[in-house]
């Protein structure tokens, strides 16, 4: 749309022009000098000054959008380092796993559930990256911190039963 707008400024700036151009036509009438096209060259020139305002407004907007881009383009970076960080704990946690010596099992199943942890927050993060817009992940976001909320207040409050969700 953008292309139609500026193809369509530019023809008629060049048709403002060329008839413009023809105010060398003029004529003389009981002594005084008539210029049939005086009234569009002042009309062509407000054309002008108009279409250009209109080409500095859509250069502007096509500035913003560059930078918007760019923005996006930055943000999308940097959530890929926070994605490699995620991969990096989860490789250096199951090589500490392997190359461990664990004085029992119950020690081998806290390190598996630091892992697993970690695995759920990438797995979670790369999920709303993909298939959630930035306000459904801010609802949900707002949703977990009440449902964290009450449990707390449940947890603090031992006559309520404990409620288990999935957070």
């Amino acid at each position: 749309m953008n292309s139609f707008k500026t193809v369509a400024y530019i023809a008629f700036g060049f048709v403002v022009g060329v008839t413009a151009g023809l105010s060398f036509l003029r004529t003389e009438w009981n002594g005084y000098q008539v210029d049939f096209f005086s009234w569009w060259t002042a009309l062509s020139t407000l054309f002008g000054i108009v279409f250009l305002m209109g080409n500095v407004a859509q250069y502007v907007a096509l500035t913003k959008e560059r930078d918007l881009i760019q923005k996006e383009k930055e943000i999308h970076k940097s959530q890929v380092k926070v994605w490699q960080h995620h991969a990096d704990g989860i490789q250096r946690g199951l090589f500490s796993m392997v190359v461990g010596v664990f004085s029992s099992t119950e020690d081998l199943r806290e390190a598996v559930k630091s892992i697993y942890q970690n695995a759920q927050s990438l797995f979670t993060s790369l999920n709303e990256e993909r298939l959630f817009t930035d306000e459904e992940i801010k609802a949900k976001q707002i949703q977990k911190e009440k449902d964290l909320k009450e449990m707390l207040d449940r947890a603090s409050n031992p006559q309520l039963a404990p409620v288990v969700r999935d957070i």
